[in-house]
């Protein structure tokens, strides 16, 4: 594996695939405020805090496929990072980036709807507590839109070399140019 290879895009899309992956297990959506305790399994009679108290719940405790798609973003995000890192030629990270983006673009939409929508759907026995988006939904939201940025400023990097440095195909600094076979011209004929 050659870290050179990582470009801007690539670093990009690799850490917001593993912040993606962690949010998914921080608290996305709460109630607060003076109720009846309530658990992702519903009301729980015989508990009345005075004081208040916050319930949250996970990516992985609210939703039922929002969870795993953003969840299979991140780890296909991460297996392309670690591609373009190992591959010896641009195009398999290149064709692995472009093959994401439709599902990055899908994961995008899903999770900005998820998060501006979630919270006001909740419903909470009387007294209705109020419903919160938590730190790990606007994280999972940001790390989404993290990894569809990187993976398009990642194919748009041309991979090209700075004026007097020379690297390879994949953007990796060598020492000197490649031998190049020269061969005869054909006769003419």
């Amino acid at each position: 594996m050659n870290l050179q290879r990582l470009r801007v895009g690539e670093w990009i899309f690799g850490v917001s695939g593993v912040v993606l992956l962690v949010s998914l297990f921080l608290p996305w959506f709460g109630l607060e405020g003076e109720w009846i305790d309530l658990g992702p399994g519903g009301p729980v009679e015989g508990f009345n805090d005075s004081a208040g108290a916050v319930t949250t719940w996970s990516a992985w405790q609210v939703f039922s496929v929002a969870d795993l798609l953003l969840a299979l973003l991140a780890v296909l995000a991460l297996v392309v990072w670690t591609i373009v890192a190992r591959a010896t030629a641009a195009g398999p990270g290149i064709a692995g980036e472009a093959l994401l983006v439709p599902l990055a673009v899908v994961a995008a939409i899903v999770a900005l709807v998820q998060v501006l929508s979630t919270p006001n759907a909740v419903e909470a026995a009387p007294p209705i507590p109020d419903p919160t988006t938590e730190y790990g939904a606007w994280l999972g939201l940001l790390a989404t839109l993290g990894i569809l940025v990187g993976l398009l400023v990642a194919m748009r990097d041309e991979r090209l070399s700075r004026a007097g440095r020379l690297t390879d195909a994949t953007g990796v600094p060598v020492a000197a140019p490649p031998y190049v076979e020269r061969l005869p011209a054909p006769p003419a004929g």
